[in-house]
């Protein structure tokens, strides 16, 4: 008897010690990188009236729209661009968002992206938010999906590769990075830290756009933001063909839970590979950015 309860203390007190490891790695690579953004540029931004983004770039709102080409024009102002879409799809009256807190996240969210990394950029994240957005303007996805999961799922987008550093999840476990150490007995390694990320974002002081939900539909928007970050990972997305083929040969069922997270999941890694409906310099380009990232 005291024998078990000794290799039970010394389980516990293991577990233990790796979950107190696991908080301080966790501290170290996503709760100190959260940086603060000028107050005053929050302000500028929050008190500024919003308009529809195709006002300003005709266009915007045709899947025919090369977001990233628009980027490199001068002038373009991905920021407000993007606050402008929040604010043209509802969200922020229907989920009252505070308007300072939206900016604050999108200032937030644009810092924690690597200007270095070749693809895995702001520019990406840009590119993957606006084919949700064209998703939602032009295919109705209101008869599929709740309010709530289309809000969560357009800041999946943008937030679904945060803090990517240029690398893959092959890489982070066989070089038994910090990350891949953390992350690699829950797989998608990647995927985690940009989730990880995202949720250190959403608590930090300011930058909560889920302030305004009720405690059941705050824990929906967790978990709706969870299983859309992981989605983009590839390995997922093949291991669920066989039920999504499944759901398009019997037809989305609105009542079913695992219908919802499975076309989630689908349109998630739609919207993280469209740069492929582009026109064909584009896709060159960004298959060049590919080749010199990995």
């Amino acid at each position: 008897m005291d024998t078990s309860l000794d290799e039970l203390q010394s389980l516990l007190t293991s577990k233990l010690t790796q979950a107190r490891e696991e908080l301080r790695i966790t501290n170290e690579l996503v709760l100190d990188q959260v940086t603060r953004v000028p107050e005053e540029e929050v302000v500028s931004l929050a008190s500024e009236s919003r308009s529809r983004p195709s006002e300003k770039y005709p266009g915007f709102d045709r899947f025919d729209y090369n977001i990233r080409s628009q980027m490199a024009a001068a002038g373009y102002d991905s920021i407000r661009v993007v606050l402008d879409c929040f604010h043209e799809l509802g969200f922020v009256s229907t989920f009252r968002v505070d308007p300072h807190h939206l900016a604050h996240f999108v200032l937030t969210v644009r810092q924690g992206y690597r200007d270095v990394v070749p693809y895995h950029n702001w520019a990406h994240a840009l590119a993957t938010l606006h084919f949700f957005y064209l998703l939602t303007k032009n295919c109705r996805l209101e008869q599929l999906f709740s309010d709530l999961e289309i809000f969560v799922t357009i800041v999946s987008c943008l937030c679904h590769d945060i803090d990517h550093k240029g690398t893959n999840n092959a890489f982070e476990i066989n070089t038994e990075t910090t990350l891949g150490a953390l992350y690699s007995s829950k797989g998608s390694v990647m995927e985690m830290h940009h989730l990880t990320r995202t949720v250190a974002i959403l608590h930090s002081p300011g930058c909560n756009l889920f302030s305004g939900l009720s405690e059941k539909d705050f824990n929906e928007a967790l978990r709706v933001l969870q299983n859309n970050i992981l989605a983009t990972d590839l390995v997922r997305h093949f291991k669920i063909i066989g039920e999504l083929k499944n759901v398009a040969r019997d037809g989305y069922n609105r009542s079913r839970t695992r219908h919802h997270f499975l076309v989630l999941s689908l349109i998630m890694t739609s919207c993280d590979l469209s740069d492929q409906t582009k026109d064909w310099n584009s896709t060159i380009e960004v298959v060049e950015r590919l080749y010199m990232e990995f």
